[in-house]
């Protein structure tokens, strides 16, 4: 017997919520002699839960200060910013305002800590032990217990595959393992988005096959990540979307494996054909 099922004429899919927007982002910055320099013209992004966004450009395009502009630790100078249901707009209350600040400065930790970032150079206290190093954060800025934090530290560390350099100091490390321990260390904060700012460039070939698969395999367990990035295999076989920019804007945007294979704009192919 056949069945059929009929659904209301004026039914409509579900709208997924992104779990990021920028909308209308600028950024300048003072280049000396107060000349500013118009980093992100009007950048709008929106960002799906799950989703690895890779980010390409050349030199100066914005893309670092884009990262940047995410987790507010350069926050734009116009336009807004929501995150998880939440709103930010750079509002800079006045400094005799002091709840209003103390309630700026608490937004603002509270989404850094939720979403992570990477960079080109590792940032590791070389006094602290690696462990040490990945338990910062979560015993000063999530105020846990040093057993839970411990605890947490260690899985993140088995997580990149370094457990067993646990109590070994930076200084004893590659430049690939000091970049996993850094994964480490923000994966540790329990983030929702995972930033990337071109973290195998500071490493020598050999070193970075290591970093990638760590980044591979966040991809795999369903992790949000914004990755800038020359490594145009990592961007084929691992992005689902990718975005060119050139001079603070975006230039052409689209499914990664296609935007770096078959690029439709002119400058997009000249960049990639520089790289390649």
């Amino acid at each position: 017997m056949n069945m059929s099922v009929d659904f209301p004429v004026d039914a409509k899919p579900a709208v997924v919520e992104p779990i990021l927007s920028l909308r209308d982002i600028n950024k300048w910055f003072n280049r000396g002699q107060s000349k500013e320099v118009h980093i992100l013209k009007g950048v709008s992004i929106d960002l799906a839960r799950a989703e690895v966004l890779v980010l390409l450009g050349p030199s100066g395009s914005g893309k670092s200060t884009l990262l940047r502009c995410m987790n507010l630790i350069a926050p734009p100078d116009s336009g807004t910013l929501h995150f998880a249901g939440k709103e930010w707009a750079n509002d800079h209350p006045s400094r005799f305002n002091l709840p209003a600040q103390f309630a700026r400065e608490r937004k603002i930790t509270e989404l850094r800590s939720q979403i992570g970032m990477v960079f080109q150079q590792f940032n590791l206290f070389p006094h602290k032990t690696v462990l040490q190093n990945v338990m910062t954060g979560l015993l000063k800025v999530k105020g846990l217990g040093k057993a839970e934090a411990r605890g947490l530290a260690m899985h993140e560390l088995e997580r990149v595959g370094l457990q067993q350099k646990a109590d070994s100091r930076p200084s004893e490390l590659s430049g690939g393992q000091k970049q996993r321990v850094a994964i480490a260390r923000a994966l540790a904060m329990k983030p929702q988005i995972m930033l990337f700012d071109e973290p195998t460039s500071a490493l020598d070939p050999e070193l970075r096959e290591g970093v990638l698969e760590a980044m591979k395999q966040l991809a795999a367990d369903g992790m949000t990540m914004v990755v800038v990035t020359h490594e145009m295999a990592f961007a084929r076989e691992v992005g689902d979307r990718a975005i060119f920019m050139d001079q603070g804007v975006i230039v052409e945007q689209g499914d990664a494996r296609k935007l770096v294979t078959q690029p439709d704009n002119p400058r997009t192919k000249a960049f990639l054909g520089s790289i390649l």
